[in-house]
């Protein structure tokens, strides 16, 4: 598949989560709005990258934050930025994007930005994890689990409230143990002591709670 059908393709995926956003129960309409605009707006940022105007850099940073790693991810698959450079920046793109964490193309992204930085991938912390287990929350609408999860359970909280779209909406809280080693990365620039980690190293997760809009 050359790069012109691969954008191509992209572009209709684009066009499938927009309708996905709009989708969500409940969701304001200012929500629904602020997420079709980040990924609108990829278009005119790509054309200020292909004309030259900006570089790759700067690009990324111009791309509304629930768009933004799709955009990178996007270049990255047709070959037009090496993974070296993603996986160099991908600490902080992470922390300043509002990603799908259920994608299975951007968990694959952190397992392999693991691997090439020697087998472990902390990214941005002040508190390096010290244990050999520790204790993880999450907090999400109904769905499949993603991969990113929290130390500090009061971030769950939040999440299971409606933080990842912005607005109050019903969710679960939950909590699960996983081995130090099977982390992939841990941020805690943004107050949310995140930790990054396939969900299917997280072992005995329960649910712990159970918040409705109403809350």
């Amino acid at each position: 598949m050359n790069k012109a059908a691969m954008l191509e393709k992209h572009q209709e995926r684009f066009a499938k989560y927009l309708e996905r956003f709009q989708a969500i129960p409940d969701l304001p309409f200012i929500t629904a709005t602020v997420m079709a605009s980040d990924y609108a707006g990829m278009q005119s940022v790509e054309e200020l990258y292909r004309s030259g105007e900006v570089d790759f850099h700067t690009a990324q940073g111009l791309v509304g934050s629930y768009a933004r790693l799709e955009w990178v991810h996007l270049h990255l698959s047709v070959g037009e930025v090496e993974e070296s450079v993603v996986f160099e920046m991908l600490p902080e793109l992470w922390a300043f994007s509002d990603p799908d964490d259920t994608r299975p193309e951007f968990l694959s992204l952190w397992k392999r930005a693991k691997e090439w930085n020697g087998g472990i991938l902390y990214g941005k912390t002040t508190k390096p994890l010290m244990v050999d287990k520790i204790r993880l929350y999450r907090g999400q609408m109904p769905g499949e689990f993603g991969f990113a999860w929290s130390l500090d359970m009061d971030v769950a909280q939040r999440f299971a409230r409606g933080a990842g779209v912005r607005c109050p909406q019903p969710g679960t809280l939950y909590t699960g143990e996983a081995n130090t080693k099977d982390v992939l990365g841990h941020m805690t620039e943004r107050g949310e002591a995140e930790i990054i980690i396939d969900p299917e190293h997280v072992y005995n997760r329960v649910s712990i709670g159970t918040y409705l809009r109403k809350e």
